[in-house]
C-alpha cells in the first residue's frame, strides 16, 4: 500500500497550497549505502543530462537554480523553487523522492560566454557588451535572447550573437578573446562545483557539457560530452568552432587523451528529432552555404578513421528523455505496439532530402532500434565484415531545465515551461510559442540511467558506461540484468541471486557485450528484473531481437517471462494479468504483477549464420500518466489527445551475436 499512500498524500497537498509535498513529512527520503565495493557490481541510478540557470534556455523559463543547487537537490538535501525569477513566482517547490547516486550537469557549451551579461563586474570591464540589448534581454529573462541563439545556431557556420561576441575586425568566423576567456572562466567554475560535490562511495559527479548544433527547423544533432575525472581540456568545444561530428571526435582526441590523463565519452541524444542524421553514412561539410537550408548540401562521407573514433568515443546513446522516447515509433519500421510510448514529439522531416542523403529514411532513422539495425547492415558491408560503429548501449536522462536532476515521478511532474509549466492548468492547456514547437502535454518527466559498477566512483561508473553495462528507464528505478552465453547451467535462473550472477559472469557476457558463433549451438539469455519499490509491479519481461539475412533486416519481440504465473502463448505474448488503474484517483493494482521476474531463455528462431542483437525491455503494470494526475487536480476528464495511462519501463543495453568465432577487434 506504500505507493498508494505516497501518491495520494502528494496529490492532496500539491494542489491545496501549490507547493509540492516532497517537502511534506509523508514523503520519506530513502538513503541507500552505496559505499561498498562489490566485484559482482552494484546498481546505481543517475541523471546525466541536466540544465540549470547557467543555460539561457533554462534561464528564460525563469529558473534560478544553479549547478550547486542541482547537485544538492540530487542528494536530497534541498527543495528547489520553480520559476523563482518570474515577476510573480508560482510558489511551487520540488524535492526529489530519493537521492540519486550520480549526476552530470550538462550546460550548453555555446551559452557559456553569456556570463558576460550576468556578472555585474562586467558592467565596468566590458560596458558595451554588458549594456547591449542582447545582455539586457538575458538579465530580464526575455525569451527573444534564446531565439537569437537558436537563430545563429541554424547557420551552416554559426557565430555567437554579435552583440555578445563581436567578430574580430569584422571577420565573420572569428571569436574574440573576450568571449573565449569568458567561456573558459565559466567552464572552470563548472568544474569546481562538480569537484566540490563529488563524494567517492556516496555521490558521484561528472564534469560535462552539451554540444548543441541544430537546424532552422528544429533538427537536433546534440551530444553530451562527459569526462571520467578532473583532468579535462582547458575550454569547451562549441558549434561555433566545431561544425561537424567528425570534427568533434577528432578535436576531442587531440585535447583529451592519455598524455594528459583525460578520458571522455560522447552521448548523442534527442534522436527522435534528429532528422535521421545520427545514423547517416555522411557528415555535413563545414563549407559555407548561401542558404542555411542548404546546410546538408555540402557533405562528407565518414572515413574509417571517423568511424573508429565514433565507436571508441560514443559507446552510448540516450533512448528516453523529456522530449520523447527514441527507442522506436509504431509504424516507422515496426509493428511493435509498445513503440507507441511518449512518441508525440517528432522530427519535421522536411530538412534532409532523399536525393541528398539516399541512405537516410528521416522518420525511421530517428529511432535507435532502426539505427542499430543499420549497424548490422554496415557490419556486413564493411571490408572486414566485423566493424559496426552503431553498437550503442542505452541510457536515459531528463534534459531537465529546472535544475532538478532525477525529478522523474509522474505524480509531481513540473515541466520546463516556466510559470506556465508550474501549474496543472498551464501544463495541460499551453500551446507552442513558436512555429514547429510542441505543447507541454506532449512532454514527459524524462528518464534515468542505471549502471552496474563495482563501486560508486567516477572511475567505476565511467568504466561501466564504457563497457555498456548500463540500462535506461522511463523514470522509475527498475533494475535489470541481462547476460548471454552458450554454457549456462540449465537451471541457473533457480540459483540464489549471488550464485546466479557469479555464474553468469563466468559463463557468459553481460549487457553491452558480444557473443560469437559456437559451432551450431544456440545461445541462452539470462534476464532478471526487480521493480521500483515506489512504483507499480512488473508485468512482463520482453526480449527484442533484430537480425539480418539476405533480404534485409528484421525484428521480433518475445515476451519471455510473465507475472502472476502466466506463460507466453503461441504468439510469444503474455496474457493480460488483469492489472487496472482507477483514473478517478490514480490508484493502481497492488496484487497483480510481480516484484521480481527472471528467466533463462533460448531463441526459438536462432540461425547461426545471421548477425543479430538482443535487448531486454521490462514493462510495469499500467499507472496514471502525469497529465491524468493534473486532470484530476482540475476536476476534468483526462485529455483525449494523449494517453491517460502509461507503462513505465526499462531497456537493457543490447548484446550482439556475431556469426564468427573471431572476436571483433
Amino acid at each position: 500500500m506504500w505507493n498508494r499512500i505516497l501518491i495520494t498524500t502528494i496529490i492532496a497537498v500539491v494542489f491545496s497550497n501549490a507547493t509540492l509535498v516532497a517537502q511534506n513529512q509523508s514523503v520519506k527520503t530513502v538513503v541507500r549505502d552505496s559505499s561498498s565495493y562489490n566485484p559482482m557490481r552494484n546498481v546505481y541510478f543517475g541523471d546525466i543530462h541536466v540544465h540549470t540557470s547557467y543555460d539561457i534556455d533554462s534561464r528564460m523559463q525563469y529558473n534560478t537554480n544553479s549547478p550547486d543547487d542541482a547537485y544538492r537537490f540530487a542528494k536530497g538535501e534541498v527543495s528547489l523553487p520553480i520559476a523563482q525569477g518570474a515577476p510573480n513566482p508560482p510558489n511551487v517547490y520540488l524535492k526529489i523522492s530519493r537521492p540519486l547516486d550520480f549526476v552530470a550537469i550538462t550546460p550548453h557549451s555555446e551559452m557559456m560566454a553569456t556570463t558576460l551579461c550576468l556578472v555585474s563586474a562586467n558592467h565596468e570591464k566590458f560596458p558595451e557588451i554588458y549594456a547591449s540589448d542582447y545582455c539586457v534581454d538575458i538579465r530580464n529573462y526575455y525569451v527573444k535572447a534564446l531565439y537569437e541563439v537558436e537563430k545563429v545556431l541554424a547557420n551552416p557556420r554559426p557565430h555567437p550573437p554579435v552583440e555578445l561576441c563581436p567578430p574580430i575586425d569584422g571577420a565573420p568566423d572569428s571569436i574574440n578573446s573576450i568571449c573565449v576567456e569568458a567561456s573558459k572562466k565559466r567552464w572552470h567554475e563548472i568544474q569546481e562545483i562538480a569537484n566540490k560535490h563529488y563524494e567517492k562511495g556516496r555521490f558521484t559527479t561528472f564534469i560535462a557539457y552539451e554540444y548543441t548544433p541544430t537546424t532552422n527547423t528544429g533538427g537536433a544533432f546534440h551530444r553530451n560530452i562527459i569526462f571520467k575525472n578532473s583532468s579535462v581540456p582547458e575550454n569547451v568545444l562549441t558549434a561555433f568552432n566545431i561544425y561537424t561530428a567528425s570534427d568533434l571526435w577528432r578535436k576531442l582526441d587531440e585535447t583529451c587523451n592519455e598524455d594528459n590523463n583525460c578520458e571522455v565519452m560522447v552521448i548523442p541524444h534527442m534522436v527522435n528529432v534528429s532528422d535521421g542524421m545520427f545514423f547517416s553514412k555522411e557528415d555535413r561539410n563545414d563549407e559555407k552555404s548561401e542558404n542555411s537550408r542548404d546546410r546538408f548540401a555540402n557533405k562528407n562521407t565518414y572515413t574509417l578513421d571517423d568511424y573508429e573514433r565514433r565507436k571508441r568515443l560514443e559507446p552510448l546513446i540516450e533512448i528516453h528523455q523529456t522530449k520523447g522516447n527514441s527507442e522506436c515509433l509504431l509504424g516507422a519500421g515496426t509493428t511493435d505496439k509498445n513503440c507507441d510510448f511518449e512518441s508525440r514529439i517528432l522530427s519535421h522531416c522536411n530538412y534532409v532530402s532523399d536525393s541528398l542523403y539516399p541512405d537516410v529514411n528521416c522518420r525511421e532513422d530517428c529511432y535507435v532500434r532502426n539505427g542499430l539495425k543499420k549497424g548490422l547492415k554496415f557490419e556486413d558491408e564493411s571490408s572486414s565484415k566485423s566493424f559496426n560503429p552503431f553498437k550503442y548501449g542505452f541510457v536515459g536522462g531528463t534534459d531537465n531545465q529546472n535544475g532538478t536532476p532525477g525529478a522523474t515521478e509522474e505524480f509531481q511532474y513540473i515541466s520546463a515551461g516556466g510559470v506556465t509549466g508550474a501549474t496543472p492548468k498551464g501544463r495541460l492547456t499551453e500551446q507552442p510559442k513558436k512555429e514547429g514547437g510542441f505543447p507541454i502535454r506532449y512532454t514527459n518527466p524524462g528518464g534515468l540511467t542505471g549502471v552496474w559498477a563495482v563501486e560508486n566512483s567516477r572511475e567505476a561508473i565511467f568504466e561501466a558506461m564504457q563497457r555498456k553495462e548500463v540500462f535506461a528507464t522511463s523514470g522509475t528505478r527498475i533494475s535489470v540484468r541481462f547476460f548471454a552465453g552458450f554454457n549456462f547451467p540449465h537451471n541457473i535462473d533457480q540459483y540464489s541471486m549471488d550464485k546466479m550472477i557469479q555464474k553468469a559472469y563466468q559463463k557468459g557476457v553481460p549487457m553491452g557485450g558480444d557473443i560469437y558463433q559456437n559451432k551450431d549451438k544456440s545461445p541462452s539469455f539470462l534476464v532478471w528484473a526487480a521493480k521500483d519499490s515506489l512504483s507499480a509491479n512488473l508485468q512482463c519481461l520482453q526480449i527484442v531481437k533484430a537480425w539480418e539475412d539476405a533480404t534485409g533486416t528484421h525484428e521480433r519481440v518475445y515476451d519471455v517471462a510473465c507475472s502472476n504465473g502466466l506463460e507466453p502463448g503461441n504468439d510469444n505474448k503474455c496474457p493480460d494479468n488483469g492489472a487496472t488503474v482507477d483514473l478517478s484517483n490514480c490508484e493502481y493494482s497492488q496484487t497483480k504483477g510481480a516484484s521480481e521476474l527472471k528467466v533463462l531463455w533460448t531463441d526459438p528462431d536462432f540461425v547461426p549464420s545471421q548477425r543479430a542483437f538482443y535487448y531486454v525491455r521490462v514493462l510495469e503494470n499500467p499507472t496514471c500518466r502525469w497529465s491524468t494526475y493534473d486532470a484530476n487536480a482540475l476536476g476534468i476528464e483526462p485529455l483525449e489527445d494523449i494517453p491517460a495511462v502509461i507503462q513505465e519501463r526499462a531497456w537493457s543495453s543490447p548484446i550482439w551475436y556475431n556469426p564468427t568465432n573471431i572476436a571483433n577487434q
